[in-house]
């Protein structure tokens, strides 16, 4: 039987375990490794447990929280990485693992990865679905730029908001753009101007740069502030050929801040033309329409067969009235032109007045439209009174009735003691004439 306690060459377990980790921790302190991960498992503490792994050999590895919340992308089974660990023996099991102080994607950049994977995960939320996107006003009251003011992107965005619509009201909400916690930071600049109701439409707004630089824009926090925001929101990050993860989750993308700029307010010379050429086709719509109503009227006229006198003064009755008509609506249409550029000019002047301004639009398009079928109503019924008064008198239209006119030798017969036994009388009829011989005559009682 061997003496444990006088041979130096005997260990027990925890001695050479002890030695082993000696050896190895001391021999490799510190080194580089690339592999693939697989059996990943992310314990509750927070620290993840995975095999590394490559053709022909494995090792179990872990890397704790701490240096797990430094990374920008995620861990995941299949993932090439190339890290810097610790070999590390767990005493109590007598075996030895990889500890990761840090790990990047093998031949990805950290950056680009993080990019797809959140770009991947939002996608499958439906954070970039067309359903979601909301529509911007046409014509914003306030506008919220959120932005570094020490950066040269304001004075752009300013600059084409103010050239196509001077006086509109923007707020500036600095904020920073790069670096750490930069995400926060303008995620909570959002919350604070829905909560507060600061404007109708937001901007995002910085320079272009690398995809590190402009990682703050690819956050899921940031990613989320968007898409809870209800007021709409433009994304105008770097230059046109840069993407974020902001961009696709905001309404619109503006490819750089002057585009932005662009899109959040149309331009005024364009609405004071679009204004002008609806007030010059109502005018002329209007006009077309009373230049019908005249002709009507003087096709009827001319189509009267007999014009007794009393039908002149509703003649002459129709075209004063028709002067008047016409001169009234002239004028109406001076007036309401008047007072809709005086509006114009004093809304440009004092933009905050603007939405009422467009409701004004409105009345006068609708006052304007109502006083054209007000005005067409009007000489509609005076037109049909006129025709019915035409008609009374017409004696074609007496005919119509079943009535006729005697004549003898041309003249109207209007008393039997104007005609004798024998007399030879021209009868006309609405269709047709006879010609009657009379045999004896009546006398009418009184």
């Amino acid at each position: 039987m061997v003496n444990t306690n006088n041979d130096t060459n005997v260990y027990s377990v925890s001695k050479l375990v002890q030695e082993v980790q000696v050896l190895l921790e001391e021999k490799f302190s510190i080194v580089w490794i690339y592999g693939e991960i697989s059996n990943l498992f992310v314990a509750v503490s927070g620290h993840s447990y995975f095999t590394l792994k490559d053709e022909e050999s494995q090792i179990s590895s872990i890397i704790f929280k701490r240096q797990n919340l430094k990374l920008n992308f995620k861990l995941e089974n299949g993932l090439q990485i190339i890290g810097l660990a610790r070999i590390s023996v767990y005493k109590p099991k007598g075996a030895y693992q990889l500890v990761f102080e840090n790990i990047e994607p093998y031949g990805i950049g950290s950056a680009q990865l993080h990019f797809e994977q959140t770009k991947k995960k939002l996608q499958g939320k439906g954070y970039f679905d067309e359903q979601h996107k909301k529509k911007l006003p046409y014509i914003p009251s306030s506008i919220a730029i959120i932005t570094s003011i020490s950066g040269s992107v304001i004075y752009d965005f300013v600059d084409v908001v103010f050239r196509r619509f001077s006086g509109v009201s923007i707020k500036v909400v600095d904020a920073r753009v790069q670096g750490e916690g930069a995400d926060r930071d303008i995620a909570s600049s959002i919350k604070l101007i829905n909560e507060q109701k600061l404007a109708d439409v937001i901007v995002l707004a910085r320079g272009g740069g690398s995809i590190e630089d402009l990682s703050q824009f690819n956050s899921e926090t940031l990613a989320d502030a968007i898409f809870l925001s209800n007021i709409p929101i433009v994304s105008a990050i770097g230059h046109e050929t840069d993407f974020t993860i902001s961009d696709f989750v905001s309404d619109i993308r503006a490819g750089t801040p002057s585009i932005a700029g662009e899109i959040v307010v149309p331009d005024k010379k364009y609405i004071k033309e679009k204004i002008a050429s609806i007030n010059s086709n109502l005018a002329s719509i209007m006009f077309g329409i009373l230049e019908k109503r005249k002709n009507r009227v003087k096709e009827l006229q001319s189509k009267l067969v007999y014009r007794p006198i009393k039908t002149d003064s509703f003649k002459i009755r129709l075209d004063d009235l028709t002067a008047r008509l016409s001169s009234s609506i002239k004028n109406r249409v001076r007036e309401l032109k008047y007072n809709n550029e005086t509006l114009k000019l004093k809304i440009f002047k004092s933009y905050p007045n603007l939405k009422e301004f467009r409701f004004k639009i409105k009345d006068l398009k609708s006052n304007l439209l109502f006083l054209i079928k007000k005005r067409v109503n009007f000489v509609k019924e005076r037109q049909t009174f006129f025709e019915t008064k035409i008609n009374a008198l017409n004696p074609t239209g007496i005919l119509q009735r079943g009535y006729a006119i005697t004549k003898k030798e041309d003249k109207v017969i209007r008393d039997v003691d104007e005609v004798s036994v024998g007399d030879v009388l021209d009868i006309m009829l609405a269709k047709g004439r006879l010609k009657c011989k009379v045999e004896k005559t009546y006398k009418t009682r009184k």
